[in-house]
């Protein structure tokens, strides 16, 4: 019966959780017929107490629990950890449960309340084990607006994508500021076919003399100069490509890749299906975005090429997929 000497009751009230230790004296008398002594000393308990009084009087002889507030957790302290979570998501992206629990000298499972909590509120985005930064969906950016966001980031992913692509090789680009990067790169191959429905990509690589252009027809988007439609997408269909590089706006792990233009997501997916390998190339800003449209699962991706501000949650995973990640 020593095992009875220390008894935890955790009793909720209306405005705060309150921790009690409850000490039994005499543990050996205790048998069925009478309750001795009960003592709590909160003013919003009776309730409680009088369904421990009924439960003791049947259960134990001789009983003596003596039980002591030992702390109280406030309204304002949970409010101030929960602006604390959401103030450290701001500054690192991602953050997990077993860090804040032991940061705020809490449970787990108190901790994993916190973040269902905020979720609910659209604050955060939980993960396995986890939270992540909430981030905006994304729309749809004229090119220019594209050139000059992260464009070292975009450039180094550019040059490491040339790792990919070998002299005799055909291969396919989609329209977008990371594809004109990979690109810019081809000059150093002495024969290479290229596809694209980008004009900026088919204008920029015109004067290398070692690669062959190939525009399909379509209909011209005037904001990225780029050509798509139905009879883009038939065009593509009377190739065999080599690899596949696709610029996206968004990519999520768990969901797959995104964009936010219809005919681009159909174009898009045609260059997949007609190509051997997929590499997705884009800076680390675009992970955990959504837009309008979903291309494809993230499991038709081969390589992700990207920079080293990806969200950890999103590398673990992405490994734990087998898919090959690749950070400049």
């Amino acid at each position: 019966m020593n095992s009875f000497r220390r008894v935890i009751l955790k009793i909720l009230t209306h405005s705060s959780s309150v921790d009690y230790v409850a000490r039994i004296s005499n543990p050996s008398e205790l048998t069925c017929d009478n309750y001795h002594q009960l003592r709590l000393d909160h003013k919003n308990l009776s309730p409680i107490l009088s369904v421990l009084n009924i439960f003791f009087t049947f259960a134990f002889h001789n009983l003596s629990i003596i039980a002591i507030p030992m702390t109280i957790k406030s309204e304002n302290d949970t409010l101030k950890r929960r602006s604390t979570i959401l103030d450290l998501l701001e500054k690192q992206g991602d953050i997990s449960v077993v860090f804040l629990s032991k940061k705020f000298g809490v449970s787990e499972v108190t901790i994993r309340n916190d973040l269902a909590k905020l979720e609910e509120k659209s604050l955060l985005i939980r993960t396995r084990g986890g939270a992540i930064k909430k981030v905006p969906i994304t729309y749809d950016l004229s090119l220019n607006q594209r050139l000059n966001k992260n464009k070292k980031e975009k450039q180094k992913i550019g040059k490491r994508a040339l790792t990919y692509i070998k002299d005799g090789y055909t291969i396919v680009m989609d329209s977008g500021s990371t594809t004109l990067e990979v690109a810019k790169n081809l000059g150093s191959f002495k024969d290479i076919k290229l596809i694209t429905n980008s004009l900026p990509i088919a204008n920029h690589v015109a004067d290398f003399k070692g690669v062959e252009v190939i525009i399909p027809g379509g209909i011209l988007r005037p904001e990225m100069r780029s050509l798509i439609g139905p009879m883009a997408e038939r065009s593509l269909l009377n190739y065999h490509c080599d690899i596949a590089f696709l610029a996206v706006d968004g990519i999520d792990s768990d969901q797959g890749i995104y964009t936010p233009v219809i005919h681009e997501a159909t174009l898009s997916r045609v260059m997949m299906q007609v190509s051997k390998k997929v590499v997705v190339v884009c800076d680390s800003s675009k992970f955990l975005r959504k837009s309008f449209v979903k291309i494809a699962p993230i499991t038709d991706v081969d390589i992700i090429i990207t920079d080293a501000g990806i969200p950890k949650a999103e590398k673990e995973h992405l490994v734990k997929l087998q898919i090959e990640l690749v950070i400049v």
